[in-house]
């Protein structure tokens, strides 16, 4: 380990030449997470894995370090997936779960992995958790339905819940956004929504086609401030949301045979490319944007200023 102190309207990518600036990295880490199956989300300075069908979590600290792993079984009686992981700096792992009709929930893990907490949200089945600075959790989901009994449109999509299970608030109801699809339980390492002080990102999947994705905004209220379309083959886990309210992503460009890196222009419904390394924005560390590459097999992450 090496450690080196709003409206809906086509979006286009567009390359602009962005001021200079350093595209030297404040920080590096070389990692002891190895890439060897499913890919690691990053939440809060920390990679994570979530192996399937074992449901096992594997945490690393943000000096790169292995910090905790354990298995999540929730007691429902039948086997239960998790869906989504987030980390809060204070010293908890919030995992979310769905069994299917024995309905979902979430369950919290301390840094050393024991289960300290535990509450159903019953057929809301959460695809996105974000922890919010006052430790409280918000979600994005679904209900869970099949063929004989099909969502609901008044059902609710994003809820605010506090560490108790209590529901503090429920938004967006599945009616105002026929076209987005609820996006599969794949993939934990995918940051679906993400909150800031001011507002709430959220990373849907637009019609039958889950390649097709849409970016979503919302305030603190619940009313919808832009949604955009994410045109294009993205490479990394999904936009990602700076604390000071910027979004990127990283794409890669076939004529440039690289992957660059793009900032939403909210005004103009645009993706504008940004002067950085090529690489993979893989999350965010308040307003500063992490970088990971794994050339080696150990995932590195490198730290940058926004141009």
């Amino acid at each position: 380990m090496i450690v080196k102190p709003a409206f809906l309207a086509p979006a286009l990518f567009v390359l602009v030449v962005s001021p200079a600036f350093s595209t030297e990295s404040i920080r590096e880490v070389v990692t002891e997470a190895i890439i060897s199956g499913p890919l690691p989300g990053f939440d809060h300075g920390h990679l994570f894995f979530v192996d399937h069908p074992s449901n096992s979590v594997r945490l690393f600290a943000p000096d790169g370090h292995l910090l905790t792993g354990f298995e999540s079984h929730p007691g429902v009686g039948r086997p239960a997936s998790i869906s989504s992981l987030v980390v809060d700096p204070a010293g908890t792992i919030a995992t979310a779960w769905t069994s299917g009709p024995d309905g979902c929930g979430v369950d919290l893990h301390d840094f050393r992995g024991t289960l300290i907490g535990s509450f159903s949200t019953g057929t809301y089945c959460q695809v996105g958790l974000w922890f919010a600075e006052d430790h409280t959790l918000w979600s994005f989901g679904s209900e869970y339905f099949t063929r004989f009994s099909p969502p609901s449109p008044s059902f609710l999509t994003v809820r605010h819940y506090s560490l108790s299970g209590q529901q503090l608030a429920a938004f967006l109801p599945k009616s105002e956004f026929p076209e987005v699809a609820m996006v599969a339980y794949c993939c934990a390492w995918e940051a679906k929504i993400q909150v800031t002080r001011d507002r709430i990102g959220i990373n849907a999947v637009t019609g039958p086609n889950s390649g097709v994705k849409q970016w979503v905004e919302m305030d603190l209220n619940g009313n919808v401030t832009g949604r955009w379309p994410i045109p294009g083959h993205v490479q990394g886990l999904t936009p990602v949301l700076t604390s000071d309210g910027q979004v990127y992503l990283s794409r890669i460009v076939p004529d440039a045979k690289a992957i660059r890196t793009f900032r939403l222009n909210r005004t103009q419904s645009t993706w504008d490319s940004v002067a950085l390394p090529d690489g993979s924005v893989w999350g965010v560390d308040g307003t500063r944007l992490v970088f990971a590459q794994w050339t080696t097999g150990a995932m590195a992450l490198r730290w940058f200023d926004q141009p």
